[in-house]
């Protein structure tokens, strides 16, 4: 019995010690409260709250916590931060909340990303901990490419336009439509919406258009408008990009020049504008051939030639042959 009493005292005493210790010592765990936004978008910043516990008794003295920089992360401001002390948790000044800003490379993959956070106090060397955070890839797509510059008008011509992936991340259920406000381009054979069901990270398509421009439209640069409309694979979030894109109707025309009269050796020819543009700067030369010779000037100034008029031009012709006569419009 005696030694039963003994050794239920030296377990007791033994007790005591260990909880005398422990209610001396400092136990601090460093949780991640949150991060805004969530998920964080690659290339933006990331706020990340973190939370210090003290569940020991003793205090946490002098106590310094460090956000390390690390793959896609970069601490945004001072990555040490000195907290003080951190009292024990039979106090109400146990725990202790922080926030740190942190920025993301643009290039970071969605999914979740490791940082690591270290803490120290006096008595104790560094302790390091890792968190998961949340990331979303950055969706972005470019309308990079419109093959036409030039629209002859009345004439059916394609015109294409390349949609390419520029961002990190796929893209889906994508819808690209163009309008010209005046009504001076329209697509044939088809409106002037198309839909691409999958994009993905760096790749293109291209979208071919049958395209007229109005044969009454004045020649000049006309502004297409062009909207693009996708979503992030990931999230299912939708964007749009609102563009403009210009192109030149207008281009070279067509002459028809025939033989008007003869008289006295003067030959008067007439030169139409039978294209669809206006004609600027025509002239009007008459080849050498060797069954005829051209007495004086073998060329004529003509102006401008609107599209479906015509002028008469003559020159005089000494020797016999029908010749053949050439427009030109510079």
């Amino acid at each position: 019995m005696k030694k039963i009493i003994l050794v239920l005292v030296l377990f007791l005493v033994f007790a005591s010690a260990v909880h005398a210790v422990e209610s001396t010592s400092s136990q601090v765990a460093v949780t991640l409260l949150n991060q805004e936004p969530a998920p964080a978008r690659a290339g933006d910043v990331v706020n990340l709250r973190f939370r210090i516990d003290n569940t020991g008794g003793g205090t946490a003295t002098n106590f310094q916590v460090e956000l390390l920089n690390q793959y896609p992360f970069t601490v945004d401001g001072s990555a040490l931060q000195n907290i003080g002390n951190v009292y024990g948790y039979q106090t109400d000044k146990n725990y202790v909340n922080i926030e740190y800003r942190a920025k993301i490379d643009k290039d970071a993959l969605n999914g979740q990303h490791e940082i690591k956070i270290r803490y120290k106090d006096d008595q104790n060397e560094w302790t390091t901990a890792t968190f998961e955070i949340s990331i979303s890839s950055k969706q972005f797509a470019q309308i990079i490419y419109v093959d036409k510059s030039i629209l002859p008008p009345g004439k059916e011509t394609d015109m294409t336009f390349t949609v390419t992936n520029t961002g990190n991340s796929p893209l889906q259920n994508l819808v690209f439509s163009w309008s010209e406000p005046n009504g001076a381009v329209l697509p044939v054979y088809s409106d002037d919406t198309r839909y691409i069901k999958y994009l993905d990270i760096g790749k293109s398509v291209d979208l071919v258009y049958k395209v007229i421009a109005d044969v009454n439209a004045k020649p000049g640069l006309y502004k297409l408008n062009l909207v693009l409309k996708y979503e992030s694979l990931q999230n299912a979030t939708s964007s749009s990009i609102i563009t403009s894109a210009g192109v030149f109707i207008g281009g070279e025309t067509d002459f028809d020049v025939a033989f008007s009269q003869s008289s006295a050796g003067q030959t008067s020819l007439s030169v139409a504008n039978t294209g669809n543009n206006p004609a600027q700067s025509v002239s009007v030369r008459v080849p050498q051939q060797p069954n005829y010779r051209v007495s004086g000037s073998d060329s004529a100034i003509i102006g401008n030639l609107d599209k479906g008029d015509y002028t008469v031009v003559s020159f005089q012709i000494v020797s016999g042959g029908t010749g053949n006569f050439t427009g030109t419009n510079r």
